[in-house]
């Protein structure tokens, strides 16, 4: 009996040392969708600018987002959030969370199917940080928040024209990581045309005072284009824009009815159309009671009349009629028994302006006296960047001795 105890015993040794060379283990059923231990937080951050327009960019970034929402576990917290010049949340953090856990994903693709790109253009810096801000809040009052794995995806072109206005100098936070998914398109060379800016010091706003910039992409492989009103009868302006230059140009005279500038010879046509809806301008009355003339460079409605300059945004005329609409109305020693409604401005020359400035205010009699003592005055400094002296900044008026 001891012979085969002993036999038994060496089997059971023999058995054990086998299974322990082979480094057997146990296979538990993994489930991917389990939302034990740890997740991470994810904001999925898709452009919507007008760049993305191109080709098929926008279908690309859709299904990035799709594989993105698709890549997660029940434990992750995700928010969808889009941008153009300025961030739009889609999903927040704090709805993926109220929302049922197998609804979740389904919420979020129903979003995204309900956006499309913008015509606006793209500002990556002001979106990435506001992003940033938003994943530092969550983390604030979290006692696990340094185990806790915070991720951006970022969806995008990079078209050359983004605008990353805030990241340099940024000190970007520890523990977040930025993912870049970027959609490509197949023809890359593009030209757009663009309506600048006006100055408000500019001149009237008519189509000769309006400038277009025409820009063209750093590895395009066309050179040559054409401006022309649609339905214009007048010869198309060409012009040379070589390639990542751009080009600055008079908005060409448009005819009746038309309102659509096109840049013709480009491969990408989202960009190449330009609206033009003609100048406005407002006209503006000022009132301006006496009864001097014009021609008198002793009185004040001679500077008036250069001071209100007409400007692209601006007609400003004097009148000698009330109106009850004048933003403004300017008051001389002549204005005699005449009162304005709205505001009011008493041109003081001497002490006799003080009893129109006491009528204006109904109050006791003003206590006014001329200086003495001295043979002239003189202002010593005038900031003309303040809008009161800032219709005096030109050289032509700015002199007050």
């Amino acid at each position: 009996m001891r012979s085969h105890g002993i036999r038994a015993k060496t089997a059971l040794v023999l058995c054990l040392l086998a299974l322990g060379f082979a480094r057997p283990y146990l296979v538990r059923p993994s489930n991917a969708n389990s939302a034990s231990g740890p997740g991470k937080k994810v904001i999925i951050l898709v452009d919507i600018s007008a760049s993305m327009r191109r080709e098929n960019l926008w279908t690309q970034a859709r299904e990035r987002v799709t594989d993105a929402l698709q890549g997660l576990t029940p434990a992750d917290e995700a928010a969808l959030v889009a941008f153009d010049d300025h961030a739009t949340e889609v999903m927040g953090l704090d709805e993926w969370r109220r929302t049922q856990l197998q609804e979740r994903k389904s919420v979020a693709l129903a979003r995204l199917d309900a956006l499309a790109p913008t015509w606006r253009g793209t500002h990556l810096g002001s979106a990435l940080l506001g992003t940033v801000e938003a994943l530092l809040h969550e983390s604030r009052g979290e006692s696990r928040a340094p185990e806790i794995a915070r991720e951006i995806v970022l969806i995008t072109d990079l078209q050359q024209g983004t605008r990353l206005d805030g990241l340099q100098g940024f000190e970007w936070p520890r523990g977040i990581k930025v993912r870049v998914e970027q959609v490509k398109a197949k023809r890359v060379s593009n030209a757009g045309i663009h309506l600048l800016e006006e100055r408000e010091d500019a001149g009237p706003a008519t189509e000769l005072n309006r400038r277009i910039r025409v820009v063209n992409s750093g590895d395009a492989k066309k050179e040559q284009f054409k401006i022309a009103w649609i339905g214009g009868t007048n010869a198309p302006i060409e012009t040379y824009v070589p390639p990542g230059q751009s080009r600055i140009l008079q908005l060409p005279p448009a005819g009746p009815n038309q309102g659509q500038l096109m840049l013709s010879g480009d491969d990408e046509e989202f960009d190449n159309r330009l609206y033009w809806v003609g100048a406005r301008q407002s006209q503006i009355y000022i009132p301006y009671l006496g009864s001097e003339t014009e021609d008198d460079t002793a009185q004040p409605l001679f500077y008036l009349k250069r001071a209100f300059q007409q400007t692209a945004r601006q007609d400003i005329r004097l009148t000698n009629q009330i109106t009850t609409n004048a933003p403004l109305t300017i008051l001389s020693e002549s204005a005699g028994t005449r009162r304005p409604p709205g505001s009011a401005l008493v041109v003081l020359r001497s002490c006799a302006s003080a009893a129109i400035v006491s009528q204006l205010l109904g109050s006791p009699q003003l206590s006014c006296e001329e200086a003495s003592g001295q043979k002239y005055s003189l202002l010593a400094e005038i900031d003309f960047t303040h809008p009161l002296f800032k219709p005096f900044a030109d050289p032509r008026f700015s002199d007050f001795t």
